[in-house]
């Protein structure tokens, strides 16, 4: 007859202290209620209004808890509430285009980005950097009828859209010196142009060009409650409100690619 033998283990490993767990507990504790008041605190939208799309703020009472947390949640990184640009449905669809020269200013090339070809994950970042460069906004700068440059200096170039021509949306990047309050002008942001030349010499640089011009299409989006309200005028028998569906084609210029060698 076979005997079986019973095996004991004893476990050697000594408890931990009761501070320690109950600190640790502590932590735990802090960690989660930092994360969930910052996700109570998280704007949400944007929302429809009679005055546009607008933002809705988490409630009041937690803001003051919000501002104190939040401060250990930037030490760990994690002080991100995931709204990225690419969920903003109220942002105009943005394409553009880069044309590839030589030396002599002959095109090489014409590319395309969002790339139609391109996987999903290349597709989403390209259409991250097609709404970076979509990114217009009135102009910052000199205004009034006859600015005047400090000592020994000339006045600041503005980069603003300039039309081309009385028909359609076509535009060319200009400079002015001076705004005044009747020009009504909007302009590319700083980022859209330090997108621009960067990713202008980066092209050039991958595809051998001597220069890149960036011309970028953009629609912008039909606000729902332009919609709605053009419903109710329409059964009420008053005239409509008037929005475009016409595409802008705005020229960035043409970027040298300095040589590396």
């Amino acid at each position: 007859m076979h005997q079986t033998m019973a095996i004991t283990r004893t476990n050697t490993a000594a408890p931990l202290p009761r501070w320690l767990v109950v600190a640790g507990s502590g932590v735990i504790v802090f960690h989660l209620f930092a994360i969930g008041v910052y996700v109570l605190a998280a704007q949400s939208g944007p929302w429809s209004t009679p005055f546009g799309p607008s933002t809705a703020f988490g409630p009041f009472f937690i803001e003051d808890i919000n501002n104190a947390t939040s401060r250990y949640l930037d030490v760990i990184h994690l002080a991100h509430d995931y709204h990225f640009q690419a969920d903003q449905t109220d942002l105009p669809a943005v394409y553009f285009e880069a044309k590839l020269r030589d030396k002599a200013g002959k095109v090489i090339g014409t590319l395309k980005f969002p790339q139609d070809k391109a996987n999903f994950w290349v597709r989403h970042r390209q259409s991250l950097l097609a709404q970076g460069l979509g990114d217009d906004r009135p102009p910052e700068g000199a205004r009034g009828s006859n600015p005047i440059a400090a000592p020994g200096q000339k006045l600041k170039d503005i980069p603003v859209w300039d039309r081309i021509g009385n028909t359609g949306d076509i535009y060319k990047l200009g400079k002015k010196q001076t705004i005044t309050p009747d020009l009504e002008l909007m302009a590319p942001s700083a980022r859209s142009i330090l997108l621009m030349k960067a990713y202008a010499r980066y092209l050039g640089r991958q595809h051998e060009a001597a220069s890149v011009e960036l011309i970028r299409h953009s629609r912008n989006a039909i606000m729902p409650e332009i919609v709605y309200s053009n419903r109710q005028r329409q059964v009420a028998g008053v005239e409509q409100i008037p929005y475009s569906l016409n595409e802008m084609v705005a020229n960035f210029g043409v970027e040298e690619v300095a040589d590396e060698k």
